[in-house]
């Protein structure tokens, strides 16, 4: 009996460690939060004009680190691609990935001048019908977790009104 103990002991002990590698390795460390939103706000260069700040806040509520990572943003929408240079943008260092600490948030940002104006309610739409996506790569280039940010604000700072 005490044999077939230590067997299933050792069972569901070897199960937890794999289930643990198994959510490591496909990025379950990182989680995207709702506080990912996308803001509207006068460039803050000398040049004029809009831009969008791109904030995809990640967590990692867990008790070990995560597998090195990367976040691309990506612009979907037709409608919205024709209003910037680009479509995809990396945040931070291109040559490095990050790893998120345990119990931690981190937010990866990028800011997207507008080369046209585009209508306030348009753009609201658009943003909540799934315009921008965030990708997280690992180390391999391949996508571990990917979401859209359907969080749409005004930058209302009062030297921006």
């Amino acid at each position: 009996m005490k044999k077939y103990i230590w067997i299933v002991a050792s069972l569901i002990i070897l199960s937890s460690v794999m289930f643990s590698y198994i959510s490591y390795a496909q990025g379950e460390t990182i989680k995207f939060t709702k506080e990912s939103k996308i803001q509207l706000h006068p460039r803050e260069s000398a040049e004029s004009g809009l831009a969008l700040s791109l904030d995809a806040v990640l967590s990692n509520n867990s008790s070990q680190h995560s597998q090195p990572y990367y976040v691309v943003f990506e612009i979907t929408n037709k409608q919205l691609q024709k209003k910037v240079k680009t479509n995809k943008f990396r945040p931070g260092n291109l040559d490095k990935t990050q790893v998120l600490k345990p119990h931690s948030t981190l937010t990866p940002s990028y800011t997207v001048p507008l080369e046209e104006d585009i209508d306030l309610d348009t753009l609201r739409k658009i943003i909540g019908d799934h315009a921008v996506k965030v990708n997280v790569f690992n180390g391999d280039h391949k996508i571990i977790k990917s979401n859209f940010i359907t969080n749409f604000e005004l930058d209302i700072r009062p030297e921006n009104i």
